[in-house]
């Protein structure tokens, strides 16, 4: 299964290549045409970069004459693992929040206060006070529930569907790379370079609008300790569909980190932030002494 190192090495620098060709280019060429990082265009450029690491993989196997189905792991199989890469994340994004309303100068609030303080500076009154009126017509506890709920759907279904051009390039083709080196290892080396991979977003203030440089540091601390969670539900869920539908998840759910919590700042708070960076580690920890890892080493060799 495993390339000649020669020809190994050579398929990773082009699809590295590939891949960071169009993260980096699609953001800096939105730049250049005047397009700045409102919502909207974080959504129209930040979709089709998703797929690169897949359009890198197809590139790769296809220039070898690879089966790529097979050879990437695209199976359609559901075990207990899908499930568990599905409801996963919501679980990571609760704990995240509680450890940030633990964290000095943040704060929980109500729920339509926190999603007023979300609206963009410069709306008119009256349109806050039509939103203040309507969320108020829904209870606090049930209102966040919808949230989990609508995340958890989201996650499954179209977040999926765009996360597995990632998933396909990250855990489906470099997983395979790595293998030699080992779950912890593999999984950590895939999260230090996934981590720069969204810097052509970064920069321009993606996650991070407040510290759009310092960013990119954090949010490779933040996808490298995401990264063995991914894999462990790739390998076991025997499929990157599996990695693909925990990652959609992630990103679906990720909002739940913050959304009854002031103060701080993005560099703090959330699961891009400090809070998020100690539940991670702390899965990880779960991860490293159950055994799970090695059991799933064990399985792929």
């Amino acid at each position: 299964m495993d390339a000649a190192p020669t020809r190994s090495s050579r398929d990773v620098a082009l699809f590295l290549l590939i891949a960071f060709g169009g993260s980096w280019g699609l953001p800096a060429a939105a730049y250049a045409a005047g397009l700045r990082l409102t919502p909207l265009v974080a959504i129209a450029v930040g979709v089709p970069v998703m797929f690169c690491p897949a359009l890198a993989a197809f590139i790769v196997e296809r220039r070898n004459r690879a089966t790529i189905v097979e050879l990437l792991d695209i199976r359609f199989r559901p075990n207990l693992w899908w499930l568990l890469g599905w409801l996963m994340p919501l679980a990571l994004m609760l704990a995240v929040l509680g450890v940030g309303g633990m964290l000095p100068q943040h704060h929980f609030t109500d729920v339509v206060g926190a999603i007023l303080s979300k609206i963009p500076e410069g709306t008119p009154p009256e349109k806050i006070e039509q939103a203040r009126e309507s969320i108020s017509r829904i209870p606090g506890w049930l209102f966040f529930i919808l949230m989990c709920v609508q995340g958890l759907i989201a996650g499954g279904s179209i977040n999926a569907l765009a996360a597995f051009g990632e998933e396909l390039g990250w855990r489906g083709f470099m997983q395979r790379q790595v293998a030699p080196l080992g779950f912890w290892k593999g999984s950590f080396l895939i999260g230090l370079i996934w981590g720069p991979w969204h810097a052509g977003l970064i920069v321009q203030g993606y996650n991070y609008p407040q510290h759009p440089f310092i960013g990119v540091a954090m949010m490779t601390v933040m996808t490298t300790l995401l990264s063995p969670l991914i894999a462990l539900i790739r390998l076991r869920g025997k499929s990157v569909i599996a990695a693909a539908i925990f990652h959609g998840t992630f990103n679906g759910c990720a909002g739940l980190g913050t959304l009854i919590l002031t103060g701080g700042s993005d560099l703090t708070k959330g699961v891009t932030g400090l809070a998020g960076f100690i539940v991670l580690a702390a899965a990880n920890l779960i991860v490293w002494a159950s055994g799970a890892a090695k059991e799933t080493t064990a399985q792929a060799t």
